[in-house]
């Protein structure tokens, strides 16, 4: 019996350990895809999830949003939870392009580091928010299937921590699959002609361009193909 109890608890700890490390897996997904895509260590990455789980709590518990327009549906727990969870998705997804846009674009060609400290001000900013939104309040994901588990050898299951290992499954293959597209080629071949073009404006490699105007480059004319080396010039003697 008490090898039982041992085993009973192993498991139990294995489960909420394997769901624990599939959201923070989740979370070094969204660090790697927007650095490959930005070159930007973003900080705010986590003050982005929590604004995104708000969002899903406003819309769950205080608008009601989904009830309302689902009619004969509104009393389907699993319908209204996943119709909610898709709009706040899609509000997630409208905040990154607004931060990207306003924020992260205006920032091309500075120094690395002067941007992950914009993202340093902006996680402070998005946690504050978050924070202050939901105090004194209960904020309850109201997840449709509720704390049910299954037993297992003696260990209580819940079914969130396999909601959650199998997101995070999906998530990682869906990447990789997508990433083996012609859009998700593309994509990649587009983040890497942008990367080049930081690398020059920030003076790397022997280019150094000051205020939109080329300075004579000599090691890297062979590779440099900017806009000015293309526009018909003649191209900078070699020292």
């Amino acid at each position: 019996a008490q090898g039982l109890d041992a085993t009973a608890k192993f498991l139990t700890a294995a489960g909420r350990g394997l769901a624990l490390g599939s959201i923070y897996a989740l979370l070094a997904l969204s660090f790697v895809l927007v650095f490959k895509a930005t070159q930007t260590v973003n900080f705010a990455q986590g003050a982005i999830a929590l604004v995104g789980a708000w969002f899903f709590t406003l819309l769950l518990v205080n608008w009601r949003i989904p009830s309302k327009w689902l009619g004969g549906l509104e009393d389907n727990r699993f319908v209204v939870w996943f119709s909610a969870f898709v709009i706040a998705l899609a509000l997630s997804a409208l905040l990154g392009l607004a931060i990207e846009r306003l924020l992260i674009r205006p920032m091309i060609g500075e120094p690395l580091f002067a941007i992950a400290v914009l993202t340093l001000g902006l996680e402070a900013v998005l946690r504050t928010v978050g924070t202050d939104a939901v105090v004194g309040q209960e904020r309850a994901l109201r997840i449709p299937w509720g704390r049910t588990g299954f037993e297992f050898a003696g260990a209580n299951i819940y079914w969130t921590y396999v909601a959650v290992m199998i997101a995070a499954a999906l998530a990682f293959v869906t990447t990789y699959l997508f990433f083996r597209t012609r859009t998700g080629i593309a994509m990649r071949a587009v983040a890497s002609t942008r990367r080049r073009r930081w690398h020059r404006a920030s003076g790397s490699g022997g280019c150094s361009p000051s205020r939109g105007r080329p300075a004579p480059c000599s090691p890297c004319s062979a590779r440099c193909s900017s806009r000015w080396h293309r526009s018909g010039r003649a191209r900078p003697a070699r020292r």
